[in-house]
């Protein structure tokens, strides 16, 4: 320690390593000195925590422990020195002047213009003064407040009074221990009819004392425990939420893990339906609650009605403490019966809309259910966004779940059809063909008519239940992509229709060296269809003319089939591709080729076009698959 001369000030600054504010403290003092005093003060660090590591790593050296005594005229600075001015106000209680040395503190601690006095008085921290005994010579207001009295009659008290009894082996420990050093420690403290209360205490040596003192410093814990058990509890219902096998399990755990953290019998989960809440999960710790159905009968309510639409249009916390007389509980004495005395609701929002409320049930309203309500607020509150997702993931498995009935119910009809209906349009074009062939000479002409009219409509039945039938199971086929020859395909396919149709003269002209990466069954569908379509529509034209080919668009390769039939108006051909759509009566087609097309395109990952006059012809445009896969090549 440097004795200072009669123009040099020696300030003794007390701070906590473990504060943010220390190092803000230290540069503001240095800096005041610096401006009013240069080169005529210094400025001793004394870290009452003992954590110097974090004043380290700003370069500042910081005594660990306190001092006993020290000469005159060093003056102390305590306090939160982080803004310039209450620095100022520590350096002009430095610069006091003092003649002599520094005055003896009294018995209960130090007098009322005790030059540091002010600054300790308006900490947010308590600070007290005791003798080797534990007794308090001096108290400030904070911690008077938190206990719940005067700091005039805590004067000459055992500090230890206000001590949990469970923790007052560590206080006395902690005691013996602060005479000689500084120490911490947590403990619970009870003020005058009050819940004990989580602290933290740290005592050190009282400096400048002839006789042995003790400086006790309290820091209520109570926000950083809660922080702690709501990050905890929605951990834990997060993770139950996520979990479960459906919401209403999920609830249910959530409920659970509440009501047992609260210390409440029972609880209800109430969801967002629309423009209603139901209930969807209840939960009970014991046989009586079991039956517990008590807010809201009927399970579903409106905006604004009973607890859960009351706190779902106020968007917080409904508390109702008597039951009995509640209006918004329809089945009070119910409640009563199994115990209840008071109810909460508590809503739960995601993405600023409510989305569920929870009803938790309680034996009575007590002190502590307050405490703990900030704890519950912030748990079950985080819980929304994860509700809501878990909500529509469930909905939409349910969703598909009915999807996936009905088009299996539509796969057994479709089955049932195509197999069931074969049988009898066989039998009624067999025996209607028998009949023409054996009664041929007994038949009148209306007769025969009649009779030949049945055996197309039968066949043409036939047709529609093989095309129906396809178009049912080309959405289910999995392409098996492989090289294949396209030009070989569409000649297979035109070969077949000159063997069904002889006597049509149709000049046919298929482009070399077409070829894909595609799945050889689709596209053969593709061709078929579509080459069977320019077949029925160059019915009549002479010369007939069908050309199959492939052309570049921008570096993709697209297929086309064009004929120098009819045509359609292009204005009348919006729904060209879909099912039993026939553009000209003149053709025998069931009306379902074109959308056998469209289907086996869009399951390659293609794209199938159109254009078409009056009496100009129609091209058909298509790939085979995606854009970049590498669809035709030239030779």
């Amino acid at each position: 320690m440097i004795r200072a001369a009669s123009t040099t000030y020696v300030f003794r600054l007390y701070v906590s390593g473990a504060a943010p504010s220390s190092v803000a403290a230290i540069r503001n003092l240095r800096a005041l000195c610096a401006d009013l005093l240069p080169e005529q003060c210094e400025i001793e660090v004394v870290d009452i925590v003992q954590r110097p590591d974090r004043l380290a790593a700003d370069n500042i050296v910081a005594t660990p422990t306190l001092v006993r005594a020290s000469p005159p005229p060093l003056r102390h600075v305590v306090g939160d020195l982080s803004d310039r001015a209450q620095a100022l106000a520590g350096l002009d209680i430095g610069l006091a002047e003092v003649p002599g040395p520094a005055p003896r503190p009294a018995e209960r601690g130090p007098p009322p213009d005790h030059p540091y006095r002010a600054l300790v008085e308006t900490l947010r921290q308590g600070v007290l003064l005791l003798d080797r005994g534990g007794r308090v010579l001096y108290c400030n207001p904070w911690c008077a407040a938190r206990l719940g009295l005067t700091a005039e009659s805590l004067l000459g008290v055992q500090i230890q009074e206000y001590v949990d009894p469970a923790d007052h082996a560590t206080f006395g420990a902690l005691l013996e221990a602060g005479v000689h050093a500084a120490v911490d420690a947590e403990v619970r403290m009870r003020g005058a009819g009050r819940l004990p209360v989580p602290v933290r205490l740290a005592m050190t040596p009282y400096p400048e004392a002839d006789t042995v003192r003790v400086c006790l410093l309290i820091s209520d814990l109570t926000e950083e425990r809660r922080v702690q058990a709501a990050r905890r509890l929605l951990q834990e219902v997060a993770m139950d939420l996520s979990r479960a096998e459906n919401v209403t399990v999920g609830l249910r755990h959530l409920l659970c893990r509440v009501c047992r953290f609260g210390g409440w019998i029972a609880g209800e989960a109430w969801l967002r339906d629309g423009a209603r809440m139901r209930r969807r999960s209840v939960w009970a710790g014991s046989p009586s609650g079991e039956a517990l159905v008590l807010a809201d009968a009927g399970g579903e309510v409106r905006r604004g009605e009973g607890l859960a639409g009351e706190a779902w249009a106020r968007g917080a916390e409904v508390w109702t403490d008597d039951v009995l007389r509640s209006p918004r509980l329809r089945r009070g004495r119910d409640a009563r019966r199994a115990g209840v005395g008071a109810v909460l609701a508590v809503p739960v929002a995601a993405r600023d809309e409510i989305v569920a409320t929870m009803l938790f049930f309680l034996t009575e309203r007590r002190d502590d259910d307050d405490a703990l309500l900030p704890t519950v607020l912030a748990a079950v509150s985080q819980t929304g966004p994860l509700l809501q997702r878990r909500v529509a993931e469930e909905g939409l498995a349910a969703s598909l779940r009915e999807k996936d009935l009905l088009l299996r119910d539509l796969d057994d009809i479709s089955h049932a059809l195509a197999h069931d209906l074969r049988t009898p349009i066989r039998t009624i074009t067999s025996f209607s063909q028998l009949v023409l062939e054996q009664c041929d000479a007994n038949l009148g002409g209306s007769a025969r008519g009649q009779l030949e009219a049945v055996v197309a409509a039968a066949k043409r039945m036939s047709r529609l239940i093989n095309d129906a039938a396809r178009l049912i199971e080309v959405p289910r086929a999995l392409p098996a992509r492989r090289k294949i020859d396209v030009r070989k395909i569409a000649q297979e396919v035109v070969w077949r229709l000159k063997a069904r149709d002889p006597e049509r003269d149709v000049v046919v002209k298929v482009d070399r060296s077409l070829r894909a990466h595609s799945d050889p069954n689709l596209a053969r569908l593709v061709l078929e269809e579509l080459l069977a379509n320019a077949w029925s529509f160059t019915a009549g034209r002479s010369p007939a003319t069908i050309r199959v080919g492939v052309m570049d668009a921008g570096g993709e390769h697209v297929f086309f089939v064009r004929d120098n039939g009819v045509g359609f108006d292009m204005s009348a051909a919006g729904k060209l591709f879909d099912p039993f759509t026939r553009l000209s009566s003149a053709t025998h087609g069931t009306g379902m080729g074109l959308a056998v097309v469209r289907r086996a395109i869009a399951r390659l990952g293609g794209r199938v076009w159109y254009e078409s006059a009056p009496d100009a012809g129609t091209t058909f445009y298509f790939t085979l698959g995606p854009p970049e896969a590498p669809l035709a090549a030239r030779e």
